[in-house]
């Protein structure tokens, strides 16, 4: 099958990670998939295979387009699959356009998210609306298949009149599996949030509380973002609280830690929390329906809170809890990369039955 991916930034992001590591999935299966970045190419970015970079401007948006139809007739692709609404706003220009040049295709769009509470957040409550009208409008057109990452992602889209099926984000899982030991628990553990610093993630709440119940347990804070120079003013008077910038190796930085921390306001599905699942790390999560959706075992764990004195219970439970290799295993088997790759292909086929 002749695929092409279509992504808006080539830099580490949750989406861009899960759709490369999609793509190379699929690949492993014998399709041929091409990427598409909406950005100029950087001078020191790596080249891979079918990768291809193409500036994305609102003025030129005709010619992004039309460049998109060459490549879909050179590469003979049957599949385009547009991730994150940046790279869905191209779908109705595409499908006027391919009017003329007839190819032939099947369109497809992953929502990462439940539109206004992310874009609001992201742009403000005016844009953010406006953006979810443009969104709405798109997801309801004929002819474009929408995938939801998680229930709770569908269940907005279904709110808003849109039918869409749910497939799981998923991760590359390590090579090994990494059993969390017990024993690291006798002494103090590392603590660690993975994010990108935004004001959605509500990473400050987090320096709060650490500032006045955990004030002698180390937080690490790996990811930077806008909210990155707020963020480390809040922290400036607790040398342990500690920010760590970018790390391309996911799994090489989260060995060094035990429990997983997010105080995220809203997510689609949190690929940062899944990578921690599959290193089997204990996960302490703020009680939001896409949280709720990791925890598939009851054993797993995975603690929730919604306030403070919820969080400080969390603290306590990771303290006391006997620790086994269960969220490695429900990361294996229902977020793994894989997994998620065979049922996108499975969808595409029944959409070209």
């Amino acid at each position: 099958m002749n695929i092409l991916l279509v992504i808006p930034k080539s830099y580490s992001t949750g989406v861009t990670n899960f759709t490369m590591n999609l793509a190379h999935s699929m690949r492993e299966k014998g399709n041929h998939v091409v990427i598409l970045f909406l950005e100029k190419q950087g001078q020191q970015q790596p080249i891979e295979a079918d990768m291809y970079f193409v500036p994305y401007r609102y003025s030129n948006i005709i010619g992004n387009v039309l460049y998109m139809l060459k490549m879909i007739a050179r590469e003979e692709i049957k599949i385009v699959h547009f991730h994150a609404l940046k790279s869905i706003l191209l779908f109705p220009f595409l499908r006027v356009l391919n009017c003329i040049s007839r190819l032939n295709f099947d369109a497809f769009a992953t929502a990462h998210n439940k539109g206004f509470p992310d874009y609001s957040q992201e742009y403000g409550a005016l844009k953010g609306h406006i953006l979810t009208f443009i969104e709405n409008r798109i997801f309801r057109m004929k002819n474009i298949h929408v995938i939801a990452v998680s229930h709770a992602v569908q269940q907005s889209l279904k709110n808003r009149g849109i039918h869409a099926k749910t497939i799981y984000n998923g991760v590359k899982m390590p090579k090994d599996n990494i059993a969390l030991d017990i024993n690291q628990f006798t002494s103090k553990p590392r603590y660690v949030v993975l994010s990108r610093l935004i004001v959605r993630k509500n990473v400050q709440f987090l320096i709060s509380f650490f500032q006045s119940h955990q004030p002698d347990d180390s937080l690490f804070i790996v990811g930077s973002g806008p909210e990155l120079v707020a963020l480390q003013e809040q922290a400036k008077s607790n040398p342990n609280i500690c920010f760590r910038g970018e790390k391309q190796n996911v799994y090489d930085e989260l060995k060094k830690y035990q429990v997983f921390l997010s105080a995220s306001r809203d997510e689609g599905l949190p690929i940062a929390a899944i990578e921690a699942m599959a290193m089997n790390m204990v996960l302490i999560l703020s009680d939001i329906p896409e949280h709720r959706e990791l925890k598939i075992m009851s054993e797993q764990p995975i603690y929730f809170f919604k306030n403070e004195l919820d969080l400080a219970v969390c603290f306590q439970k990771v303290q006391a809890s006997h620790h086994s290799d269960d969220n490695y295993q429900v990361a294996s088997q229902f977020f793994n990369i894989a997994v998620t790759a065979d049922k996108y292909l499975r969808f595409y086929q029944q959409r070209q039955a």
